[in-house]
């Protein structure tokens, strides 16, 4: 590992796991639902204080594996603070277009409207991946949302955009 990672800056996945056991075990949770529910808790609160951005996605990402309702409001949670890194938005923008629930267009393309530069790139690139059907109605507004991003102020999100539509086709 190079210095970044000697400082901690990487939490590695072995990490991520003990936390989530740790998590388990304060709380004494058997069942995933109540896990679910404890991540949802402790993954956003007490880990936003330790300052520990990685270990945070670690464990979005473990929601978002685990999937469900409650996992996908997290998610949105993220996205629509205005207090959280633009780079964990960035991975849960990932998550959502990996994981790909139903409301994952509709997500993607307010994350589009970001102020922050690199959501718009991340929202952009995550929309042109999702997986739609051909003329579907969520296909129409993927396309409407690149056709939009061509036009943004910001040259990466319009590259990003234009990969997109070529890709998307």
């Amino acid at each position: 590992g190079g210095p970044a990672e000697d400082a901690g800056i990487k939490a590695p996945p072995q990490w991520i796991d003990e936390a989530i056991e740790g998590i388990r075990k304060e709380n004494n949770i058997a069942s995933d639902e109540q896990f679910q529910d404890a991540l949802a808790r402790e993954g956003l609160t007490d880990l936003q204080e330790e300052g520990l951005p990685d270990l945070r996605a670690g464990l979005l990402e473990h929601l978002a594996v685990l999937g469900g309702e409650r996992a996908t409001a997290r998610l949105v949670a993220v996205l629509e603070s205005h207090t959280e890194p633009s780079s964990l938005k960035v991975t849960v923008i990932r998550l959502l277009a990996k994981a790909s629930p139903p409301e994952a267009v509709g997500l993607l393309t307010e994350a589009m409207s970001s102020m922050e530069t690199e959501v718009r790139v991340a929202a952009t690139q995550a929309l042109a991946a999702v997986q739609t059907e051909a003329a579907s109605p969520e296909r129409a507004s993927v396309l409407d949302r690149l056709v939009f991003a061509l036009r943004d102020g910001e040259p990466v999100v319009r590259d990003a955009a234009v990969d997109g539509a070529e890709t998307g086709q």
